[in-house]
C-alpha cells in the first residue's frame, strides 16, 4: 500500500491553526538574531577541545519536516537549525527502533557488532561507548533520557557521570503500580515529558558552576506513539469527528482505515512534532541567550521514522524501508560551521561517534565502522568517498538485513529469503522491486552485505 498521507491542507481552519503554531513558535527567534550565538557570557571551552550536546528526537520521520519538503509547518524550531547549520540529507538508522540504532550511536558500529537487537540485551560489556572515551578524554558527561529503550539495562548508562532516567519516569507516576507489564505500557505509550526534558537540561547547564568540556546528551521521546500532544498541538485537524485518538494499537487504526481517519492520526502525530519543536526552541533560545553555543557544537538526530502503511504496517520495528532508516541529522555550531549547508554523502547514525571523538580531539578507536563527519562540518571537503550503508532487524520475529550502495538498496529478508532492490532516489517510496527484472543488482551488492556481516562479528567476538 503507497503512502497515503499527502491530502492537500486545504481547509481555512486547518491553516489557520498551522499559522497559530508558527506564531506561538515565534518564527524561530532565536535563530533570527544577526549575532546568533554571540552572547556576552563567557565560555570557558576551547574551539579545540568544544562543549558537545547530542540531542535525540525519538521516532521523528526526516519527510515530516519542513527541511525536507513537508508542507504542514509543524517544525519551524528544527528547520531553523537546519537551516542555521548543516543538514546531513541522506543520513540513515542502523535499524528501525530505538535500541540498536542507539546502540549505534553510542558504540560507532553496527547491530552484529554490539549485539543489542531486542530490549533485553546490552552492550558488550568490554567494548567502550562513546560517553567513556569521553569522559577518559576529560570530559564532563551527562545523559537526560525519557523513554524505556534507551536504559541502563542495555548498558547505555556507561560513561556518563550522570544518567538521568528518573525525570521521565517520576511523570509517568508509575510508582504505585504493581503489575511490571502495566508500568512497561505506561512508559513505552503513555509519557510525556518533553518540557520537563528540556528543563532538566538547562538546570544541568545552569544552576550550579558545570565543568567543562562538557559532554550532554538529551532525548525527547514524545513524537513516539501514543500521539496525545498537548494543547494547542492536538489541533491540526480541527473539524475531524472520528473514533481516532493518537492510539496506535487502537482496532480503528488499520491498512484499511477511511482516509479521514488516516489523515488524523498522522496529524496528531505531526502535532507531537510540533510539540517537541517548541520545546527544542525554548531550549535552543536559551542557549543562544546564554552564549553557550559560543563553545558547542549541537548535533541532532531521530534514531527511526514511523510508518503510516506506506508498506503494509504503522509504527516502527518491522522493515527496513526508508520511513523507517531515513532520518534527519544536522549540526549547529554558530561561527564555525557554514549556515544552510547540506551535505549529500550518504551517512550513518555511527558516523556520530567518531564525530564527537574527532571534534573532542580524541582518537577514534580502529575497531569502529563509523566515520568521523568533521571534515564535511567544516568545509574541508566537499564530500566524502561514498561508502555502503547497512541496516539490522531482528526483532518481533522479523529478520532483515539491508545494504544501501546509494541510490541502489538491496533487501534481504533472511527469514523469509527473499531479495527486494529499489532506487532510493528514482523511486523514494519504494514501489518498484528492481529484483525480478534485475537479478545481477542482486548479486553485486551480496557479495558486500555477507563481507559486512562477517566483519560486524568479528568485531562482536573480540569483545564478547
Amino acid at each position: 500500500m503507497l503512502y497515503r498521507s499527502s491530502i492537500e491542507v486545504s481547509r481555512l481552519t486547518r491553516r489557520q491553526a498551522l499559522r497559530r503554531l508558527a506564531a506561538a513558535a515565534a518564527a524561530a527567534p532565536w535563530a533570527a538574531r544577526p549575532a546568533l550565538g554571540q552572547a556576552s557570557a563567557p565560555a570557558s571551552a576551547s574551539a579545540e577541545r568544544p562543549n558537545l550536546l547530542l540531542i535525540c528526537v525519538d521516532t521523528l520521520r526526516a519527510s515530516h519536516l519542513g527541511r525536507f519538503g513537508y508542507p504542514r509547518g509543524v517544525s519551524p524550531n528544527l528547520d531553523a537549525l537546519a537551516a542555521n547549520g548543516m543538514l546531513f540529507r541522506r543520513a540513515y538508522s542502523t535499524s528501525s527502533w530505538t535500541c540498536p540504532a542507539h546502540a549505534s550511536v553510542f558504540t560507532g558500529v553496527y547491530s552484529p557488532a554490539h549485539g543489542v537487537d531486542n530490549p533485553d540485551c546490552a552492550l558488550p560489556p568490554a567494548m567502550p561507548t562513546v560517553a567513556q572515551l569521553l569522559q577518559g578524554a576529560g570530559y564532563a558527561t551527562q545523559a537526560i533520557v525519557s523513554g524505556p529503550m534507551v536504559s541502563r539495562k542495555q548498558g547505555f548508562d556507561r560513561g556518563f557521570d550522570d544518567f538521568d532516567d528518573r525525570t521521565y519516569v517520576a511523570a509517568a507516576q508509575v510508582s504505585g503500580v504493581q503489575d511490571p507489564k502495566l508500568v512497561e505500557e505506561i512508559l513505552l505509550y503513555r509519557t510525556k515529558s518533553a518540557d520537563l526534558i528540556r528543563q532538566n537540561a538547562e538546570r544541568w547547564l545552569f544552576d550550579a558552576p558545570r565543568p567543562q568540556p562538557w559532554f550532554l546528551f538529551v532525548h525527547f521521546w514524545d513524537a513516539h506513539a501514543d500521539y496525545k500532544p498537548p494543547a494547542p498541538y492536538d489541533n491540526l485537524d480541527p473539524s475531524y469527528s472520528g473514533p481516532i485518538d493518537g492510539v496506535i494499537k487502537s482496532d480503528y487504526v488499520n491498512a484499511d482505515m477511511p482516509q479521514t481517519d488516516l489523515h488524523h492520526f498522522m496529524s496528531l502525530y505531526d502535532g507531537e512534532i510540533a510539540w517537541t519543536d517548541s520545546q527544542l526552541g525554548l531550549f535552543l533560545k536559551t542557549l543562544v541567550d546564554r552564549g553557550v553555543t559560543r563553545n558547542t557544537c549541537v548535533i541532532l538526530f531521530s534514531d527511526h521514522g514511523e510508518e503510516f502503511f506506506d508498506h503494509g504496517d504503522k509504527g516502527h520495528a518491522h522493515n527496513l524501508f526508508e520511513p523507517l532508516i531515513h532520518v534527519p541529522i544536522m549540526a549547529y555550531w554558530p561561527g564555525r560551521l557554514a549556515a544552510g549547508a547540506e551535505a549529500l554523502t550518504p551517512v550513518s547514525l555511527l558516523d556520530l561517534a567518531p564525530t564527537l571523538l574527532d571534534l573532542a580531539g580524541a582518537p577514534t578507536p580502529e575497531w569502529m565502522q563509523g566515520r568521523s563527519l568533521k571534515p564535511l562540518l567544516f568545509g574541508e571537503a566537499p564530500a566524502l568517498p561514498q561508502v555502503p550503508l547497512f541496516g539490522a532487524l531482528f526483532f518481533r520475529q522479523r529478520s532483515q538485513l539491508c545494504i544501501l550502495d546509494y541510490p541502489l538498496k538491496l533487501i534481504n529478508d533472511t527469514a523469509a529469503r527473499t531479495f527486494e532492490v529499489y532506487n532510493v532516489a528514482d523511486d523514494p517510496a519504494e514501489t518498484t522491486d528492481l529484483y525480478p527484472a534485475t537479478h545481477q543488482l542482486a548479486d553485486s551488492l551480496f557479495p558486500r552485505l555477507q563481507a559486512w556481516w562477517d566483519e560486524s562479528s568479528a568485531i562482536h567476538a573480540r569483545f564478547a
